[in-house]
């Protein structure tokens, strides 16, 4: 079974999900043999056209089609959609959905993970293309980066309660749909970056809720995007070594700026000609 026949957006039950993260730790052992460069078997589709494991996710009785947008996403090489692109058409799907009404279905948020795994974590066997498999290793993006599957909380949303909850910005698809939806707008160097890596990027936006402030966010945006870079970034924006990188933004941002300022009540203006004062972001104010 192809992700392709999956016709209405489904939500994994907690059998569903129980098979599913069997499946990850299997796959995820059988990958790490060969640092994640093959993969043994199709992600379990099945259980997404299984009515023991998953039904159609309904929202006050509205059922959601998985349009041709989004099957267009599924049926790309991983590597040739490297962008996380794929969140506009799922923001399209549950556009009058309201946000409350998705933040806490976890089955929905494993069962879109299930949906998307051959883009979230390609193997081998489903990179189709060479070429672009070594741009993006040149890149820095090695095997572990494109095909190691990582810890369950990357596919299977904590839930609330739970320990998993503080961690609910690490799952691939729900910590940038949210912010999509939620603000209207998502960093280049986010939206642009590969599909299969979730990294130190979204790392430091979300633990330091940056993810809540879209002016800082829009700074951010100016800084280190770079549409021309497979990654979706600017060389060295998140080494923290570097002057005036992602990292360091955020150490400014959380030590000093909030001792003289309330940073939640400025303009996209105030904050750049405070942060423009300081010779570290020099070089990044472009």
């Amino acid at each position: 079974m192809q992700a392709t026949d999956i016709n209405t957006i489904r939500e994994l039950n907690e059998d569903g999900i129980k098979k599913f993260s069997r499946y990850l730790n299997k796959e995820r052992v059988f990958r790490n043999k060969d640092n994640g460069y093959n993969s043994e078997t199709d992600p379990p589709y099945e259980l997404l056209d299984n009515d023991r494991y998953s039904n159609d996710f309904v929202v006050e009785q509205e059922t959601f089609v998985v349009t041709e947008a989004i099957k267009d996403f599924l049926t790309a090489d991983p590597l040739s959609q490297k962008k996380r692109h794929y969140i506009n058409p799922l923001i399209d799907i549950f556009r009058e959905t309201k946000i409350k009404d998705l933040q806490n279905q976890i089955g929905l948020w494993s069962g879109l993970s299930l949906l998307f795994f051959n883009q979230l974590q390609p193997g081998k066997n489903h990179i189709s293309n060479s070429d672009l498999y070594e741009k993006a290793t040149a890149s820095g993006l090695n095997y572990s980066n494109i095909c190691t599957i990582s810890k369950d909380e990357h596919y299977i949303l904590g839930a609330k309660g739970s320990s998993g909850f503080k961690t609910r910005y690490h799952h691939r698809i729900y910590s940038a749909f949210i912010m999509k939806k939620d603000l209207g707008y998502m960093p280049d160097f986010m939206l642009n970056s590969p599909a299969y890596v979730w990294g130190e990027v979204f790392e430091i936006i979300f633990g330091f809720n940056m993810n809540n402030n879209t002016e800082l966010l829009k700074i951010a945006d100016k800084f280190y995007s770079d549409k021309n870079t497979y990654t979706g970034r600017k060389e060295y924006s998140i080494r923290r070594e570097h002057a005036g990188s992602l990292p360091r933004f955020q150490i400014f941002l959380k030590n000093q700026l909030p001792l003289n300022y309330q940073v939640d009540k400025m303009t996209q203006d105030q904050l750049l000609e405070i942060i423009s004062d300081n010779p570290e972001f020099e070089s990044w104010i472009n």
